[in-house]
């Protein structure tokens, strides 16, 4: 008979893990990383603080783009049921580019003494960006946030937001590190000896679609390399769309992705998406993706290895094409949308 004090030893809730922690997320201000903070201040009542990495802007401060973000009605049943978390969310002034994130010192200190989690979500998700600009963004910016986040002292676990299309080659994707298309060293010779040519670009990414998936494939490889002792997880969201339940339902704030295809559909603008009817439309919701990446973090055992989990439908919910199609139509009479 296993007793009550080993029980909860051993089973601790995801609000216990938070409690009294500290967390430090980069991209928070894209469109998961605004719904993670809220869902932490939200469901977490007791974590302690939420430091955000942002950009430094021209004659805007650190304070005025948080409350920028804050305004959005994402966070309006925190507001209203918990307002005194809203506190909690702490601007840090820096970039996933330059070495060190280009934080002030005291910054530095500050998140190396305090944090427990970080969740590395900032990313260049353009698909028609150049190699150079996604390699500095998406592989070298992580580098550098890994190297931080080395250097904090009670650090539990380090959360890195890949993409399940990371690997289109495989036709199945399994949770594992896969190996990398290129070596990294490779694709910096070739960018030295060709710089941004378009023309050859296909040279280097072979079948991959774009240099995101390219450089995010490069970039999985690179944390399984570089992470250390670090405990570190890899989580790969299919095609993010509005939330199914939270913060509300259909919360989305963005014309990124599927968004305006489905609506045009909806509007009859256009009456078909190009493609074979029975593949997969591998969309997840947002709150999907933002609840696996807290669980994912409380609930990891300390390891050497990096843990990786696939966040979409795939088989077990899935909907083709045709399907989303014939259900867009439908809900659009339904209700009118057409008008």
């Amino acid at each position: 008979m296993v007793s009550t004090h080993n029980y909860k030893t051993k089973y601790d809730s995801v609000e216990e893990f938070y409690s009294g922690k500290s967390v430090f997320i980069t991209g928070g201000s894209g469109f998961v990383g605004k719904a993670l903070i809220e869902k932490l201040l939200y469901s977490c009542p007791d974590l302690k603080n939420v430091y955000v990495l942002i950009r430094r802007k021209k004659n805007v401060s650190g304070h005025q783009r948080i409350s920028k973000i804050l305004d959005s009605e994402l966070f309006s049943r925190l507001k209203a049921e918990k307002p005194q978390n809203m506190k909690k969310i702490i601007p840090i002034i820096g970039n996933i580019t330059p070495n060190g994130l280009g934080l002030a010192e005291e910054d530095k200190i500050l998140i190396q003494n305090k944090v427990s989690v970080v969740f590395h979500l900032a990313a260049a998700i353009r698909f028609n960006q150049t190699l150079g600009e996604a390699m500095r963004n998406n592989v070298e910016g992580t580098r550098a946030v890994i190297h931080f986040a080395q250097q904090i002292k009670n650090l539990k676990t380090f959360i890195y937001m890949s993409t399940a299309f990371s690997h289109t080659d495989q036709v199945v994707l399994e949770e594992i590190i896969y190996p990398p298309p290129m070596k990294i060293e490779d694709v910096y010779e070739f960018l030295k000896l060709n710089g941004d040519d378009t023309n050859r670009l296909k040279e280097i990414l072979k079948d991959r679609p774009n240099t995101y998936t390219f450089t995010k494939a490069l970039t999985e490889s690179l944390v399984d390399e570089i992470h250390g002792d670090m405990s570190t997880v890899i989580i790969r969201p299919s095609i993010v769309v509005a939330a199914l339940k939270e913060p509300f339902r259909g919360w989305i704030d963005n014309w990124m992705g599927p968004a305006p295809l489905i609506k045009a559909l909806a509007k009859g603008y256009m009456h078909a998406f190009y493609g074979e009817s029975h593949y997969n439309f591998a969309i997840i919701p947002i709150d999907y993706v933002v609840n696996a990446t807290i669980v994912a973090a409380a609930k990891y055992q300390r390891s050497d290895k990096v843990k990786v989990y696939n966040c979409c439908t795939t088989s077990l919910n899935p909907i083709s094409l045709k399907e989303l199609c014939a259900t867009v139509r439908k809900e659009s009479v339904e209700n009118n949308y057409r008008k």
